[in-house]
């Protein structure tokens, strides 16, 4: 417990604003191309919830063919959230975490982030995420030309992981 508001239920009500930029040649299956996500959002008194913060995010993808079944990905994601007003601290429940198999693989979700002097995981305001992996296709099964296709991605490891949580 970090804060008053993190006793008991708090109530969010938040307005959020995002954009976002997709030129991937693929939805599901990205063999080039890049995507950029900007979201803002704001919870105040005013609104309805009963806490003051903002956040900010950005998030951008880069995807690279390096041949036929070979695929180079980047990832980088910035969160960033304050309290303002009346509200002093941001509420445990919208602290920015780490960990799972979307953010750091080999960590339960939620289990990385600064802690507090007990040693539970309390997040942080700011969060840092970047990585870069490959993608192989080891397998390809087709009854007709268009009609079946499973696909099995393989990662074949990370050049790079930089986790910070402030």
């Amino acid at each position: 417990i970090i804060d008053s508001s993190d006793q008991g239920g708090a109530f969010y009500s938040m307005l959020r604003f995002n954009m976002l930029y997709d030129k991937r040649d693929d939805s599901f299956n990205p063999r080039s191309g890049y995507k950029t996500k900007i979201e803002a959002g704001i919870a105040t008194q005013d609104l309805g919830s009963d806490v003051d913060l903002y956040e900010l995010s950005f998030e951008q993808s880069l995807i690279f063919s390096l041949s036929d079944n070979l695929v180079w990905a980047n990832r980088g994601r910035a969160h960033y959230l304050r309290p303002f007003g009346d509200t002093t601290v941001v509420p445990l429940s919208k602290r920015v975490f780490l960990g799972g198999r979307r953010s750091l693989r080999g960590f339960s979700r939620y289990a990385v982030g600064p802690r507090a002097l007990s040693g539970t995981v309390v997040g942080g305001d700011l969060g840092v995420h970047a990585k870069r992996c490959s993608k192989k296709k080891v397998l390809l099964l087709a009854t007709t030309e268009d009609l079946i296709k499973f696909v099995f991605p393989q990662a074949l490891g990370c050049a790079m992981k930089l986790q910070l949580a402030l």
